[in-house]
């Protein structure tokens, strides 16, 4: 039975004792009963009994704690990104080979189509006739609330896969893509092609809530663009179906020639000077070759704790994966035997927990980054703090979250040509063996389904933009024509849970969307999880408003 949890604040990092009960330590004991205890795990089971997770807390820290499993060797290491970042990661793994992060360039783009994203959004997004502006843009906006642009699709909150499988669909169909592009650095076509046939525009249509014809017709223009992309929130791929969307972006790109070329989706060059590094930079080059381990960064919290073989001990900095995923990874916990918890806020602590060690923003703490080099030095024997290597993955791990792994082992490691020599792409970044895009599609999509949500959650919930002036209540912004008066105090339910929120009429909103800024929370389906991300479902998620019952107030006396 464990002991009670500690008292906020720490005052300084803590142990785990006998009947369960926490025990305030030095920080030299702490240090060096973590790296025995890791030691211990690593020495039972191997490197790949330790699994590392750099959570939403961890800030700068998160380099650092990638570069700690690296340089150890264990190939269960998560960092906690943006759900864009993590669902284009697994879609660019499947496609590109590895997951690299590519960057919409809307710089050069002659058509944008912007899903899921607040209007009015400055610079370069905005229709510009103006000659002496630059480039002419056609801008489309894919949200519930369309706002100011030449091109509107009034779109249902969650429904943005939809939309694009339609449009992806639509234009291989149609024939309206870049088949040359298809035939030279892609394989798959055909197969994605077929799997979209049931998902025609008008199917998708009625589910996006938008008329076929609009559809259509933003698929042409997408398709006959010299140059377009697709700009995406990172709110839309908090569904269960996020890595599936991020994928049919990837295919949308493809079959109109606008993926890994300027002007569409592109991976953005290594910085200047990278590969020619000086004697230091050689020697530290060699020191990595001899000493560094292959990079392995898993794509989710449940690749990360889960089977074939899960890990015995988990180092985590800045919260743990139930934080971060909600409740639904939390029996992928209870398999560990060992818990450390570093610049992680505590609450009441996991029962495997065994080491807390506060971070630089609490009484006694130190900042995440030293704790995670002193236990280092313990573990690796060395003196006078960290070497070189150390040094290294840290440096490095950054380019790992920005660029992908396969990048940072080029620079890492000796440089090499481009697989397949696509001499005649601009930046051909594929790591498969063939060279080639591969299309084919997920699984996932095959357990799509567009059935309609419950009757009794007829609305849909997504995150608003963050209020000026936030009051002791969320604010729930909805159509006028629901029927709860402006300014009234409601209970929104959603399957995990309910709030209370204050409405706010507006008039540009769909009917069956509900905004809520900012998003509690409860609000969304925390056992609804994407399976290749592990994202729980907070956006879209189906609803309803119950009105609070007015409290009749008795007339005091005179």
């Amino acid at each position: 039975m464990p002991g009670p949890a500690p008292s906020a604040p720490l005052g300084g990092p803590l142990r785990r004792g006998v009947g369960g009960f926490w025990r305030p330590v030095s920080w030299d004991e702490a240090v060096g009963g973590v790296a025995a205890d890791l030691a211990a795990v690593a020495e039972a089971g191997g490197p790949g009994a330790l699994a590392v997770y750099a959570g939403r807390s961890a800030g700068t820290a998160a380099s650092r704690a990638v570069a700690f499993g690296r340089t150890l060797g264990s190939g269960r290491v998560f960092a906690w990104r943006e759900a864009d970042e993590a669902a284009f990661a697994s879609a660019a793994q499947r496609v590109l080979g590895h997951p690299v992060r590519l960057v919409p360039d809307p710089e050069r783009a002659v058509h944008v189509l912007r899903i899921g994203a607040a209007p009015g959004h400055p610079g370069p997004l905005r229709s510009c006739p103006d000659p002496g502006c630059g480039p002419r843009r056609s801008l489309t906006i894919a949200h519930p609330r369309p706002g100011e642009a030449r091109t509107r699709l009034a779109l249902r909150p969650g429904s943005e896969v939809f939309l694009v499988l339609g449009l992806a669909g639509a234009i291989l169909a149609r024939g309206w893509g870049d088949a040359q592009y298809l035939r030279d650095h892609a394989r798959g076509g055909e197969a994605a092609a077929g799997a979209l046939e049931s998902w025609t525009p008008e199917r998708c249509a009625a589910r996006c809530g938008v008329p076929p014809d609009d559809l259509l017709a933003e698929a042409l223009r997408f398709a006959r663009a010299p140059m377009a992309v697709a700009l995406t929130d990172s709110a839309i791929f908090r569904t269960p179906a996020g890595s599936l969307l991020a994928w049919s972006l990837l295919l949308l790109h493809a079959a109109t020639a606008n993926l890994l070329r300027p002007g569409g989706l592109y991976a953005p060059p290594p910085s200047p000077g990278a590969r020619t590094p000086g004697p230091l930079g050689r020697r530290i080059r060699s020191w990595a070759t001899r000493r560094l381990p292959p990079v392995q960064v898993v794509g989710s919290p449940l690749a990360l704790l889960g089977p074939p073989s899960s890990p015995r001990a988990l180092l985590a900095a800045g919260g743990l994966p139930t934080d971060d995923y909600g409740p639904a990874v939390a029996p992928l916990l209870d398999h560990l035997d060992l818990i450390v918890l570093i610049g992680t806020p505590v609450g009441d602590p996991h029962p495997r927990a065994r080491w807390i060690l506060p971070s630089a923003r609490e009484p006694g703490g130190r900042p995440t980054e030293d704790v995670l080099g002193a236990i280092l030095e313990h573990l690796l024997g060395g003196g006078g703090g960290p070497g070189p290597g150390w040094r290294l993955a840290c440096n490095e791990a950054s380019v790992l979250l920005q660029g992908g792994s396969r990048r940072l082992r080029e620079r890492v490691l000796s440089p090499r040509p481009a697989p397949g020599a696509q001499a005649d792409r601009a930046r051909w970044d594929v790591a498969h063996a063939d060279g080639r895009l591969h299309l084919d599609p997920p699984p996932a999509l095959c357990d799509l389904s567009d059935a309609p949500s419950d009757p009794a959650l007829p609305l849909d919930l997504f995150a608003g933009e963050p209020e000026a002036a936030p009051g002791s209540l969320p604010s729930a912004r909805i159509h006028p024509s629901s029927g709860h008066a402006d300014g009234a105090r409601v209970s929104i339910v959603t399957p995990s849970g309910s709030f209370e929120a204050r409405i706010r009429w507006d008039t540009d909103l769909r009917r069956d969307a509900v905004e809520v800024s900012p998003l509690p929370r409860q609000a969304g389906d925390l056992d609804a999880l994407d399976s290749a991300t592990g994202e729980p479902w907070r956006h879209g998620v189906p609803c309803h408003i119950l009105a609070r019952p007015t409290r009749n107030r008795k007339r005091s006396r005179p």
